[in-house]
């Protein structure tokens, strides 16, 4: 049979040689790939059977040409696949799209509604003379509010939308996230691999992963130092984020309480993997792989 069996499955048959010569095994059956006569190549599903016979052992073997049965398998496979891919990216791009309409209401509506308080605050500053000292520290005291409400409507439009990610791609997003979290945080960036574009749904995950990772840095590690990987290879994405903040001992939950639960819903739409490592003694890593075809 090996004389015939495809290259890929010659040890398979190999290791079967062995395994009739050292035990008592009287049937087999597997399905396997071989030549024709043709020089062609066909899938078969290999019965056999020993008999007795005459006090002789004889092997009745039956192969059965499967070609056809594993091409509608694979073609089956190929539409699973492809299924998969599409809901994968209809579910990111349906999130961004709710996002983008949550950041063009605050844009439109509340920041205009803020901004509109403020002008006539300013027009208020008019009659200042005839305000008593607790009044106008009133007034300033609510301008102060209203200026602060105003950047942080802008603050979190912009996070919705990331407008760079759009125009830039992910490596130019992605360090803009590190400059705008440096603050009490050292963060470094580096990329590596291809440079091309990635299909939209797939740089709106890394970017959205990256950032919430970044974010739980800022938020929870207490940590001074912090370095995201981006490695984009033929096949896959892979993301390590490494921090020198407090740890945490393995008794704590993973799936819960630390920021990652959204994180690991993306991954799981994505056919993802995540793989975290700390201790209470400090330092977290969290290595991340995001296939570029869900499977």
């Amino acid at each position: 049979m090996t004389d015939f069996a495809h290259p890929d499955f010659v040890a398979e048959w190999k290791a079967l040689q062995r395994e009739l010569w050292t035990t008592e095994m009287t049937t087999f059956n597997f399905d396997t790939c071989l030549y024709r006569k043709d020089g062609g190549i066909m899938w078969a599903h290999v019965t056999t059977i020993l008999i007795e016979d005459n006090l002789k052992t004889l092997g009745y073997t039956i192969l059965e040409d499967i070609s056809v049965k594993k091409e509608v398998e694979r073609l089956k496979k190929q539409v699973r696949e492809q299924q998969r891919q599409q809901i994968a990216e209809v579910i990111l791009n349906t999130q961004e799209a709710e996002r983008k309409r949550i950041s063009e209401s605050l844009h439109n509506g509340l920041s205009q509604l803020l901004y509109g308080v403020k002008l006539s605050l300013s027009q208020i500053e008019a009659d200042m003379a005839r305000l008593k000292e607790p009044d106008k520290s009133a007034l300033a005291y609510t301008e102060k509010l209203l200026n602060d409400s105003i950047q942080e409507c802008r603050r979190v439009s912009h996070e919705l939308i990331p407008v760079i990610l759009e125009d830039y791609g992910i490596r130019e997003a992605i360090e803009t996230i590190c400059r705008q979290l440096s603050n009490g945080v050292r963060f470094g960036c580096s990329f590596k691999g291809s440079r091309a574009r990635l299909d939209r749904f797939l740089e709106i995950a890394v970017y959205r992963t990256v950032q919430e990772l970044l974010l739980n840095v800022v938020k929870h590690a207490e940590a001074t130092e912090a370095r995201a990987e981006i490695v984009v290879g033929k096949t896959d994405i892979r993301i390590r984020v490494d921090d020198n903040g407090k740890g945490f001992p393995p008794s704590i939950d993973m799936k819960e309480g630390i920021g990652l639960q959204s994180i690991r819903q993306k991954l799981q739409v994505l056919s993802g993997a995540i793989k975290l490592l700390s201790n209470e003694t400090g330092g977290t890593r969290v290595e991340i792989r995001i296939p570029k075809r869900v499977n």
